[in-house]
This record gives structure tokens, sequence and C-alpha cells, in this order.
């Protein structure tokens, strides 16, 4: 019987108090986190290894979230990574871009870190 494989969730955040808040939250949930605080360490992070889901705030240092999500899908091994939107912007222009782009969840902050995995879980079939 084999161990079903430990799933890998990329954390794209430039505050450092929320990544670690979702870091923990996912580690405790079964997840291995690898966290980003830019869109280029995002991309290159997602270059170097693969992901099984992509947690990514809005703004963000370098390009936004809605930016590296846009490269990251024209990259065939991360096309169809599923996407959770953290963000401070309940704002519905927001909302409805992150719909356009096909994520899988929409978050704002403050946010529960109970939900937040039960919404990991779900997406990762876990």
């Amino acid at each position: 019987m084999s161990v079903p494989k430990q799933k890998t969730v990329l954390v794209a955040d430039d505050q450092p108090h929320i990544a670690e808040v979702v870091r923990l939250s996912l580690e405790r949930a079964g997840c291995r986190v690898k966290t980003a605080s830019s869109g280029l360490e995002t991309l290159r992070q997602a270059l170097a290894e693969p992901i099984d889901l992509l947690i990514i705030d809005v703004t963000m240092p370098d390009m936004n979230g809605f930016e590296t999500l846009r490269l990251l899908k024209q990259i065939p091994d991360n096309a169809s990574v599923p996407v959770i939107i953290l963000t401070g912007s309940g704002d519905a222009k927001v909302r409805r871009e992150a719909e356009q782009l096909g994520v899988a969840a929409f978050l704002t902050k403050p946010f529960s870190p109970t939900e937040l995995e039960r919404r990991v879980q779900k997406i990762l079939g876990t």
C-alpha cells in the first residue's frame, strides 16, 4: 500500500505574517508549503518545482497577482494548477477578474484559517 504524495502549495503574499498564518494552517492540514513574496519569486518557484495549488494575493511587488497568474497559466506544466485568490479587496471588479481567470476560490482578508483549510482540502481532494 503506497502512501499518498504530500501536496505542495505555493503561497504568494508580500505580507510575511499572512504568509506565515497560511503556511501553519496548511502544514497542519498535511500540505507541504512554499512561500513567495513577489510576483517574480512566485514564477521562479513554480518553474523550479511542480505545485499542486497556488494561493496568491492580488497586491504584490514586481507584478500583481493577476499578472503573475496570467504568465503562470502560459506554462504548460502550470496551466491547470488550481488557484485561490486571498486578498484584502472584496471589490466586485477584482472578483470578476478572478472569475475570468478561472480561480478555484476567492477569499478576502481577514480570513478564517479553518475556512482556508476546508477550501484547500476540497480543491486538492484530501
